[in-house]
C-alpha cells in the first residue's frame, strides 16, 4: 500500500512538473504617462524586449505636440498556435517555448488612446518562429493606424531573423527590422545572443545581449544610430521569476533614449500566467519623458 502511494504522490508530481500545451491566449492592459517639453522629431521604435515567443509589451502613443503632458491606456489581445505540444518540464514555464525549441504561429492586436490630445493608435502583427535542426528562422509583418484629428499616419512593420542553437539552451540570431512610415524610414541590422543558465538549487537565470545598427531616414536628415539592449531574468522555480531589461537608443537626429523594464511573473497553475511591468523611458535631447504600468494574464491550452 505505502508503495502503491508512493508511486501515485510521484506520477501525480510529473504530470504537474511536465505539463504540455499547444496554444496560448493573451490579454494586456497598458496605462501611462507622456510627456515633452522640447521640440520633438520621429524615432525609430524598435521590437520590445523578450522571446519571439513571448507577447511584447504594447507600444505608447507617438507624441504628437512639442509641449505635453499626457495621460494614455490601451488593451491588447492575442494568441498563439504551436505545431507541435509544448514540453514545459525542461525549466521555468515562462520560457518553456524557447528551452523547448518550439515552433509557432501566432497574432496580437493592441489599441491604445490618450486622454488629453486623442491620439488613437490601432496595431495589428503577425509572426511565426521555426525551429528545425538548431536552426531558427523567424518573421513578422504589421501595421499600425494612428489617427490625431485630421493627421493620420500608417505604420508598416517588418521583421526577420535567422538563428541557431549554438549550445543546448544558448541562442545565436541575426535579425533585420523595417519601419515605415509616411515621413520617416528605419532600418536595422542586428546581432543578439541569449543564454538560459539552470542551478543545482533548482532556480534558473536568463540573460540576453543585442547590439544593432540603425539607418534612418527622416524629414529633417539621416537619423542613424545604434541600439545597445541587456536582459536579465532570475527564475526562483519552475513557476515564478523577475527580471530587468535595458536599451540604449542612440539616433544622430533625435538624441539618445534610454529605457529600461522591471517585470515579474507568475503561474498560479500551470495553465495560467500573470505578469506586472514597469517601465520607463527618457530622452534628454528633446526633453521627453514616457512611463507606464502594463499587466497581462496568459493562458494555455
Amino acid at each position: 500500500m505505502r508503495r502503491l502511494m508512493v508511486l501515485a504522490l510521484s506520477l501525480a508530481a510529473h504530470a504537474a512538473w511536465g505539463a504540455e500545451y499547444r496554444s496560448e491566449l493573451s490579454f494586456g492592459y497598458l496605462a501611462g504617462d507622456i510627456s515633452v517639453s522640447g521640440s520633438s522629431t520621429p524615432g525609430y521604435t524598435p521590437p520590445p524586449v523578450g522571446e519571439p515567443t513571448e507577447t511584447p509589451p504594447i507600444e505608447p502613443p507617438p507624441v504628437t505636440s512639442t509641449s505635453a503632458d499626457d495621460d494614455y491606456s490601451g488593451w491588447q489581445v492575442g494568441g498563439e498556435v504551436f505545431f507541435a505540444p509544448v514540453d514545459t518540464s525542461h525549466g521555468p514555464r515562462r520560457l518553456a517555448p524557447f528551452m523547448d525549441r518550439a515552433s509557432s504561429v501566432g497574432g496580437r492586436y493592441s489599441e491604445v488612446e490618450t486622454d488629453d490630445s486623442d491620439v488613437e493608435t490601432e496595431s495589428w502583427e503577425a509572426f511565426t518562429r521555426i525551429v528545425v535542426n538548431n536552426w531558427v528562422l523567424e518573421g513578422a509583418f504589421g501595421q499600425s493606424e494612428v489617427d490625431s484629428g485630421g493627421a493620420d499616419e500608417d505604420v508598416d512593420l517588418y521583421r526577420a531573423a535567422l538563428g541557431y542553437y549554438v549550445a543546448q539552451y544558448t541562442q545565436v540570431r541575426l535579425g533585420y527590422d523595417n519601419e515605415d512610415v509616411d515621413s520617416v524610414d528605419y532600418e536595422r541590422w542586428a546581432v543578439d545572443v541569449t543564454h538560459v543558465q539552470q542551478l543545482e538549487s533548482g532556480m534558473t537565470w536568463q540573460a540576453k545581449l543585442l547590439y544593432g545598427d540603425v539607418q534612418g531616414d527622416v524629414a529633417i536628415g539621416d537619423d542613424d544610430g545604434s541600439d545597445i539592449e541587456a536582459e536579465f531574468s532570475w527564475f526562483f522555480n519552475e513557476a515564478f521569476g523577475v527580471g530587468a531589461d535595458y536599451r540604449l537608443a542612440k539616433r544622430d537626429a533625435s538624441g539618445d533614449t534610454d529605457a529600461w523594464n522591471l517585470w515579474t511573473n507568475y503561474f498560479p497553475t500551470d495553465k495560467i500566467s500573470l505578469s506586472l511591468s514597469y517601465f520607463s523611458e527618457e530622452n534628454d535631447d528633446i526633453d521627453a519623458e514616457n512611463e507606464g504600468v502594463v499587466f497581462e494574464a496568459k493562458y494555455r491550452l
